[in-house]
């Protein structure tokens, strides 16, 4: 992930939900900054593992971590929704409809959907027949997206 997108990201949850600021606890120490919260997160998204597998790289416990996922995902969602997390309008539908008709010459087309293959360098040993594809040589994710020109 690029770092502007991250330190966007960061600064989206911060403002959506007051947790993922600094703060201190009873003794007076600091908590873990914004950027230990939303990578913890991010990890767990990214790589579908437990907390507890990042408890040694970012010091965080994994009950600690599985609470950072869940209000990371809910403040992104609600920092989202209006725009990216709606149903389409009328409105929305009515001209995406003319601009794919204008610009493709396809009637009818909302969309387009597209897939890409992602290596997973961190794929465990187990799961590599499971992820790897006959065309790709090593374990992929993939990655499905359907989306308009301008998102």
């Amino acid at each position: 992930m690029q770092k502007e997108l991250f330190l966007r990201i960061v600064n989206v949850v911060q403002g959506k939900d007051t947790y993922f600021q600094m703060s201190h606890d009873a003794l007076g120490r600091d908590s873990l900054t914004s950027l230990q919260k939303c990578t913890e997160a991010i990890c767990q998204l990214v790589t579908d593992v437990s907390a507890d597998t990042f408890d040694e790289y970012l010091k965080v416990a994994d009950t600690t971590g599985r609470l950072f996922l869940k209000r990371f995902c809910k403040a992104v969602i609600w920092a989202y929704r209006a725009n990216y997390l709606r149903r389409p309008t009328p409105e929305d539908v009515k001209r995406l409809l003319q601009m794919h008709e204008a610009r493709h010459r396809f009637f009818g087309m909302l969309g387009s959907l597209d897939c890409m293959h992602w290596a997973w360098k961190n794929c465990p040993k187990a799961q590599h027949g499971a992820y790897t594809c006959g065309d790709q040589g090593e374990p992929t994710l993939i990655l499905e997206v359907i989306a308009s020109h301008d998102l």
